[in-house]
């Protein structure tokens, strides 16, 4: 098509314009967290402060009463397991002790090919005793020294019943010669008397009197435990379980000739 006026101009080339594209703002840094611990670590270290938190606790309680180990019971130069054996049978060349006034035992048997023997354990040098257990007189004692027992043994013992943590008082002065833990007598005080010749025997308490320690001088009266029923006892029998040992010429705390304690305790 023509212009009146003249051929019509070119076309004016426009730049072509690119598309405007928006950008997207850089996402934000996250604040660091800490390091994550998977569910079964967790539950592993949490067992393992638990159960040290236990053993920790368990071991002060233990310290309280001073429990004493019972890995030398049996072995060479411990204690036997059975705390008194049947006596020895008498030689014949020994002399056969006086029968002591204070302590109106009958005779011992002894087994073996000899005949029935008597025998008694002197109580010369054993001051006079008083009931180790508050609140009980002598009337409420009996004596239990032949009952037999399993095994075929004798009980060569007292039983003094009472309420659990009644106080046990020390029949005589002495000293604390040993605490023992033992599985037949539970917490155990042994205690050497004054003369230095018995052993005075205290079983089945359920806790020593607080600050009580082997070597500590005892007076008679003073209190050194609380009854229970540690040990074998029966648990619905609170009692104390009380023994005398003359110790023999190597005055060891666990090994002698038993006593009757019942006439002692009761005055006959």
């Amino acid at each position: 098509m023509r212009s009146v006026v003249g051929p019509l101009p070119p076309p004016v080339q426009r730049p072509a314009v690119r598309g405007f594209r928006r950008r997207r703002p850089a996402p934000r840094p996250r604040p660091r967290r800490g390091t994550r611990i998977p569910a079964r670590t967790f539950a592993v270290v949490a067992f393992v402060i638990w159960g040290a938190v236990l053993v920790l606790f368990d071991w002060g309680l233990g310290g309280l009463r001073r429990p004493r180990s019972l890995a030398t019971t049996g072995a060479a130069g411990g204690p036997p397991a059975v705390m008194f054996p049947e006596p020895v049978e008498a030689k014949p060349a020994e002399t056969q002790p006086v029968r002591s006034p204070a302590a109106a035992e009958g005779p011992r048997e002894t087994s073996g090919a000899a005949a029935t023997v008597a025998r008694w354990a002197p109580t010369a040098g054993l001051a006079p005793l008083i009931v180790p257990v508050a609140g009980v007189s002598t009337e409420d004692l009996r004596d239990q020294f032949d009952e037999p027992r399993g095994g075929g043994r004798r009980h060569e013992a007292i039983d003094i019943l009472a309420p659990r943590n009644t106080p046990v008082v020390a029949a005589a002065d002495g000293v604390v010669d040993k605490l023992f833990t033992s599985k037949a007598g539970g917490l155990t005080i042994y205690e050497r008397d004054a003369s230095g010749l018995y052993q005075l025997y205290y079983a089945h308490l359920e806790s020593y009197a607080p600050g009580i320690d082997e070597g500590d001088a005892l007076q008679q009266g003073q209190v050194i435990g609380y009854v229970g029923t540690s040990g074998n006892a029966p648990k619905d029998v609170p009692h104390l379980h009380f023994a005398i040992v003359r110790m023999g010429p190597e005055r060891r705390w666990w090994k002698g000739d038993a006593v009757n304690p019942f006439p002692l305790l009761a005055g006959r």
